[in-house]
């Protein structure tokens, strides 16, 4: 879910089940009677309410702030595999421009982010003896790609676009190396370059490793997983103070979900996403989070140390009580380097620029389950997630 530039228009992926002729032509084409699932990336219109289609098997977009659009767009997932979605990252320049592949080959890549002129992307790749990793690559330009970290992934990009703060995930889904070995670091390095500028140990302070954060001003609020546990553990929310030569974590959220056993008996847990700093002092960050199959929107409080959630949404109907999400529980301790427990009030009221945001993630919900109540079940990651995102 991304919203333009000008807070007008929304992007947000969905399955389709409508085949497109092109691909119906081709001949890897199966009938869709074979659990095929296609991603397709759509449009809202907030101010009108009209849904379009943006573009057919696609997915991961990101909006720059001069208008122009990317996303990968790739052919369809491949018989068998949903999880794999080769394709190429192409850039539009607004929605009425045509699309411009800047890569030249179809490669499994996951998210994407502008950085002024630049594209960063994390891109997949094997590892010897199984498992796989993902490369973050920088792309300056048609045809410019290079490589900027193996084995990492992108925290956030500095606002004038200059740096980046990435997480080295060395060892992360190499089924050989087991979580507490995780080689965990952060890395503040030059996009132009390159080169690195500083670094931060992650090992000791509990986080196995950060992502997909937001940097306002000298801070950066980011999700990431506990170095306890299996990569299944409690998700956590960390600030960092980057204004000094060396980034410094000010404070770790550690949050206890409610679990559910799957199919084979290991215990899953949600996790926060897309967390937005809400005022220039950090006093209040938001985010969403997910679990069993609902979402809610959540702030904190770093400096009262407390969160708050919006009511339930129409499409998930509130069937795990707030007091089981923080459970203020002094023999079950939270995780935080401040050794303090944090609970969470009875449902509060979330600020408005918060409401915003849940509104247009309600409408889009409806929307999207509309499109295909099979697709839906049968998606299964149709477009290539980075192995740190929830």
């Amino acid at each position: 879910m991304l919203l333009s530039p000008d807070r007008r228009w929304l992007v947000y992926g969905a399955i389709s089940d409508q085949i497109p002729e092109d691909v119906r032509l081709q001949p890897h084409y199966w009938p869709p009677k074979d659990d095929a699932a296609f991603p397709a990336l759509r449009l809202l219109d907030t101010h009108t309410g009209a849904d379009t289609v943006l573009a057919d098997l696609a997915c991961a977009p990101a909006w720059g702030s001069t208008g122009r659009i990317a996303y990968v767009k790739g052919a369809a997932p491949r018989r068998g595999d949903r999880s794999s979605f080769p394709g190429q990252i192409v850039v539009r320049d607004g929605l009425r421009g045509s699309e411009r592949a800047w890569t030249s080959r179809p490669e499994e890549y996951g998210e994407l982010v502008w950085a002024q002129d630049r594209l960063l992307a994390t891109r997949k790749q094997p590892l010897d003896g199984g498992g796989w990793a993902w490369d973050l690559v920088v792309l300056d330009g048609p045809g410019q790609i290079r490589l900027l970290a193996h084995h990492a992934g992108l925290v956030a990009i500095s606002p004038d676009g200059t740096k980046a703060l990435i997480s080295h995930l060395e060892g992360v889904m190499d089924p050989a190396v087991p979580s507490h070995q995780w080689a965990a670091k952060l890395q503040l390095v030059r996009l132009v370059d390159g080169r690195p500028m500083a670094e931060l140990d992650l090992i000791g302070s509990g986080v196995a490793y950060l992502y997909s954060g937001t940097w306002s001003g000298d801070l950066v609020v980011a999700p990431g997983k506990s170095r306890y546990g299996s990569v299944h553990a409690a998700g956590l929310l960390a600030l960092l103070d980057v204004r000094t030569a060396k980034p410094t974590l000010q404070e770790v959220f550690a949050f206890t979900w409610p679990s559910r056993r799957a199919g084979h008996g290991t215990i899953m847990y949600g996790g926060v996403a897309q967390p937005r700093l809400l005022d220039a002092a950090a006093a209040r960050f938001g985010g969403w989070y997910g679990v069993g199959g609902g979402f809610w929107y959540l702030e904190c409080e770093p400096a009262a140390q407390r969160c708050i959630r919006s009511d339930p949404t129409p499409h998930n109907p509130g069937r795990i009580p707030a007091e089981t999400l923080f459970p203020d529980n002094r023999s079950r301790p939270l995780l935080s380097l401040t050794s303090r427990s944090h609970s969470l009030p009875p449902t509060g009221a979330p600020t408005s620029d918060g409401l915003v945001l849940l509104g247009l993630a309600i409408v889009c919900a409806g929307l999207a389950l509309r499109r295909s109540q099979r697709g839906a079940a049968t998606a299964e990651r149709c477009c290539v997630e980075s192995s740190t995102h929830d």
